[in-house]
Formats: C-alpha cells, structure tokens, sequence
C-alpha cells in the first residue's frame, strides 16, 4: 500500500510537459498534485522539479526530489502498487520503457522546432524530429476499433503531451508534423480525447501555448509553413541529402496532407 498521506509538488514552468504527465499519474490514482508556477529565467522556460515526502520520513530531510520525467513516473508507479500503468509482462513492460525514452527524446527535439529563429533553422529541426517521430510511429499499435478507449498506461501519459503539442502547432501553424504518421494520429484522436487527459490539456492551456510559441518561435509564427513544405516536397531519394551551400534540407514526407487534428 501506498504511504496515507504522501505529498507530491511540482515546481515547473506554465504547462511544462513534466508537470503535465506527473499530474495525469496521479489524476488517475485519485491523488492531487500541489503546483507551483515558475517563471521562464531569460525567457527559457526551465524543467520542472518533483518534490515527494513522505509521512514515513524514508529519506533523511523527509523528502525526495526529482528532475526527470521519467524517474517520476517510475517513483509514482511503485508507490501505488495495485493501481500499475506498467504492463504485467515483462517483455512489453520493457518495450513500454523504450518507447519512453524515444518519446522523452522527440519532446526535446521539438523544442528546437519551436524556438528556430529562421526559416532554414526550423527547416532542419523539423526534418530531425521527424527523424525521431518516424521509429515511434512504426512500431505503435493502432488503437483498437472495438476498444478505442483502452486503460491508460505510462507509455499513454508519457505519449499525451508531445501528441497534444504536435497537434496544437498543426493547428495554429499549418505545420502538418502529422503527414505520414498514420499511428500517431491515431493515437492523438484516442489519448487526447480521454477525459483525464482532456482535463490537463484542454483548450485554455492550448491558447497559452500558441501565444508563447509566437513570441519563442518567430520562424513558425511567421513562416507559411504550408508553402514551405510544398517547396520541400521532392523525390523520396533526396529526403536524406543535406544540401551544400547553407540551403535547407528538404522535407519530402511532408505532404499537403495528414496533419494531426
């Protein structure tokens, strides 16, 4: 059993992803997180921090603190034993646990897509993130027709933030990030439409995020992106040529199509 009192607080900047997925561990547990807001420094939005304590006062100060995402949701998993968002299998608990990492991955990629100050430089975050979205869509599973509502796990909370954050800036931005990633749509449809996840990322936390990244993020404020990726789209086998000279790498997969929605 879990401790009978255990505390949790995050410290973490507006909608910050790692308060976003601890928060929706513990919202399925029927735990409240405590939140306190931090201000970007420089206008760098920092990480978030965990703090647990524990009524046991297991650790020397009576408390734990955590700055990875995936240590929090791990810390959260073990604490509350007969509630598990981890498979049972061992196999698929490890092919979960992959999945996370790639997941922790293209979030921070993203960052760069979201800050690129000119046209050639959101160019090439684009085409790497895709280069880390990619894997991840090849090996997910469409959810399925008879149950589009599974239980959720951890891969789902580690999944919701970065499918809600790619959607938003397919919406605001045409940026289409979702062309030629049939699994991830769908799993954006399914995850982002559950009522626990909608009630962390819903509509007043996706304006807050369109009005930061315009002012972080003046080339995908600016750039029509539509145009951009029309001018990119070209043969299959120039998709991985970096092109000489300082121009920009061209994109072919993505099309004028299949954005997430």
């Amino acid at each position: 059993m879990p401790p009978r009192h255990p505390v949790f607080h995050i410290a973490a900047p507006p909608d910050c992803a790692v308060a976003q997925r601890i928060e929706l561990a513990l919202s399925l547990r029927g735990v409240t997180l405590e939140m306190t807001t931090l201000r970007p420094h420089n206008g760098v939005a920092g990480q978030g921090r965990l703090t647990y304590r524990a009524p046991a006062q297991a650790f020397a100060k009576g408390s734990l603190v955590l700055h990875d995402s995936v240590a929090m949701l791990e810390l959260v998993e073990d604490l509350f034993p007969d509630h598990p968002l981890h498979p049972a299998d061992p196999a698929l608990r490890a092919h979960h646990r992959d999945l996370i990492g790639r997941i922790m991955a293209a979030h921070q990629s993203l960052a760069a897509v979201t800050s690129a100050q000119d046209p050639r430089d959101l160019d090439l975050a684009v085409y790497r993130l895709r280069g880390l979205l990619r894997p991840i869509d090849e090996v997910l599973e469409l959810p399925r027709q008879d149950r589009p509502q599974g239980a959720l796990s951890n891969l789902s909370i580690a999944l919701a933030p970065l499918l809600w954050r790619l959607r938003v800036i397919d919406q605001h931005f045409q940026a289409k990030l979702g062309a030629g990633l049939p699994r991830l749509r769908a799993q954006a449809e399914v995850l982002l439409a559950h009522p626990t996840i909608a009630a962390v990322l819903d509509e007043a936390a996706a304006a807050r995020l369109v009005a930061r990244l315009t002012v972080s993020g003046p080339a995908l404020a600016s750039q029509n992106l539509s145009d951009l990726w029309d001018r990119a789209f070209v043969s299959v086998g120039a998709e991985n040529k970096l092109l000489s000279g300082g121009s920009r790498t061209k994109v072919p997969s993505i099309g004028r199509r299949d954005a997430f929605r």
